[in-house]
């Protein structure tokens, strides 16, 4: 197997398999403590750094096969370099909404004494934004809402009364498919344009 295919889908799966497990936790359990859903991010970060370090690894060792003068040399750090450094900008970029989104559900989870929003669900909400990356966690967003309307649509059928909707799986279900299948979805909107 190519180590570059392995590169791209082991974090996408492992990730998958966390949303799930999150996904199937909350609705059985209608609440995830918050603390594993912080530790999903530490390993986030992890992996972003390890990213980045590995990319950064790669580009040096496919530069020192040619002469620093030579033609070759100039095209790949011309090709590579400059990704990197956009590959690191997206990730600051990233980051930085992800915090807007948790500000803004932390304080109306508290507004609302939590009884809209827990404190996990805020953080697990902010999480599949930043693992979703720019552009595609506007289609995440998305996402959740449509997954949870449908979710809302189907509890209403069943049970005809639902005091608290339980959203914690919708942003399960979003962030799984946002990390397979985000940059198709993002070319088909068009949002592939602000990348």
């Amino acid at each position: 197997m190519d180590g570059t295919i392995l590169f791209l889908w082991v974090p996408k799966i492992f990730f998958a398999l966390l949303f799930v497990v999150l996904g199937l936790w909350a609705f059985r359990h209608r609440v995830i403590k918050t603390a594993y859903v912080f530790w999903i991010i530490i390993l986030y970060f992890v992996e972003r750094i390890v990213e980045i370090a590995l990319r950064t690894y790669l580009t040096a060792e496919s530069l020192t096969k040619y002469d620093p003068s030579s033609f070759e040399y100039l095209k790949i750090e011309a090709i590579i370099g400059p990704s990197l450094r956009a590959v690191i900008i997206k990730q600051l970029v990233i980051i930085a909404i992800a915090f807007c989104v948790w500000a803004f559900l932390a304080v109306y989870a508290k507004r609302t004494h939590y009884q809209k929003i827990d404190s996990a669900d805020v953080l697990l909400f902010s999480f599949g934004t930043l693992i979703s990356g720019w552009p595609n966690f506007l289609i995440y967003i998305g996402l959740v809402f449509i997954f949870a309307a449908i979710g809302l649509t189907v509890q209403r059928i069943v049970k005809k009364e639902v005091s608290r909707i339980i959203v914690t799986p919708y942003f399960a279900a979003a962030g799984i498919v946002i990390l397979f299948w985000g940059w198709e979805l993002s070319r088909f909107i068009g949002l592939y344009a602000l990348r």
